[in-house]
C-alpha cells in the first residue's frame, strides 16, 4: 500500500513538473509585438513580448488571463494592448508602459467609436477607459497622454477643463496646475485679444484671468458671447477664415475664439 502510495506521488510530481515546463507558446500579433502563452498551475497565463531577430524581451510577467491587441476592431487603438485579469482590463503599450500605473478598467471607448465624455477643439482626441470614479482618458501623441479620473474632460486652447462630483474646474496642460478649483457650474473658455475665462455659479456668469484670478468684465460682453451659436467641430474648422467668432463645446463648457481684428465690438 505504501509503494503504490509513493509512486501515485512520483507521477503527480512529474505531472507537475511537466506542466511547469511545458514549451512557451507564442502567437504573433502586431508592431513585433508577440503574445507568450505559459502553463502556470495548469492554467494558461500570457504575457507580452517581443521575439523578433536581434530581440527577445518579456514586457509583463505570465499574469493575465488573456491578452488581445487593440488595433483591431472595434478599439482601433495603434500599439496598445489589453490584458485581462480578474474580470478588468489592463492598457498596455507595445513600448512596455502599464496605462494608468497599472490601475484596472471595466470597459473602454476609443476615439475611433466616438467619445462620450471628453471633447476637445481639435476634435475627438481621447480614448475613454471607464473606472469606479468616472473615466481616465488617453491618446498617444509624441508622448503618452493620460488625464483622470473625472467625469468628463473638455481639452481648450491652454488648459483642461473637466467635470468631478459634478462641478467644473480646470488645470494648466503644459504641467496639469490647478488653474480654476472645481466648484463651478461651467466654464468657458475666452482666447482673443485677451484671454481669460467665464465661470458659472448657479445661474450667473463671471470672469477670472487666465491665472484663475476674478477679473471685471462688462456684463454685455459676456452676454455676447454666451449668446454665440455653438458650432459643431466641422463648422468651426470650416469657420478659422473669415469668420469673427469659433466656439465649441456645449452650452456651459467649452472654448470660444475671438478674432479682435474682425469683430465688431470691443472685447472689454
Amino acid at each position: 500500500m505504501k509503494k503504490c502510495y509513493f509512486y501515485t506521488l512520483f507521477w503527480y510530481a512529474i505531472a507537475m513538473l511537466a506542466s511547469s515546463c511545458s514549451p512557451t507558446e507564442y502567437r504573433p500579433t502586431d508592431n513585433n509585438c508577440q503574445f507568450v502563452i505559459k502553463k502556470i498551475e495548469g492554467k494558461r497565463k500570457w504575457a507580452l513580448a517581443e521575439n523578433t531577430q536581434g530581440n527577445h524581451q518579456l514586457y509583463t510577467e505570465f499574469e493575465y488571463d488573456s491578452i488581445f491587441s487593440a488595433e483591431a476592431e472595434p478599439y482601433r487603438i495603434k500599439q496598445l494592448f489589453i490584458g485581462i485579469k480578474d474580470g478588468k482590463y489592463y492598457g498596455i503599450t507595445s513600448w512596455a508602459k502599464k496605462l494608468f500605473d497599472g490601475e484596472g478598467f471595466t470597459s473602454l471607448i476609443s476615439v475611433h467609436q466616438g467619445p462620450r465624455h471628453s471633447a476637445s477643439i481639435y476634435g475627438p482626441l481621447f480614448n475613454e477607459a471607464k473606472v469606479s470614479e468616472g473615466y481616465r482618458f488617453f491618446y498617444k501623441g509624441k508622448t503618452l497622454f493620460e488625464f483622470g479620473p473625472a467625469e468628463y474632460l473638455f481639452e481648450s486652447y491652454s488648459s483642461l477643463i473637466y467635470k468631478k462630483n459634478g462641478k467644473w474646474g480646470a488645470v494648466l496642460e503644459s504641467d496639469r496646475s490647478q488653474l480654476i478649483p472645481c466648484i463651478y457650474d461651467g466654464i468657458i473658455e475666452i482666447k482673443g485679444h485677451d484671454h481669460y475665462y467665464l465661470v458659472k455659479k448657479g445661474n450667473t456668469w463671471s470672469a477670472l484671468d487666465n491665472k484663475g484670478q476674478v477679473m471685471r468684465k462688462s456684463r454685455s460682453i459676456i452676454n455676447h458671447h454666451l449668446s454665440l451659436p455653438i458650432l459643431t467641430y466641422a463648422e468651426y474648422k470650416a469657420g478659422e477664415n473669415g469668420m469673427t467668432y469659433r466656439r465649441i463645446g456645449t452650452e456651459n463648457v467649452g472654448q470660444i475664439t475671438i478674432n479682435p481684428f474682425e469683430s465688431p465690438y470691443l472685447p472689454f
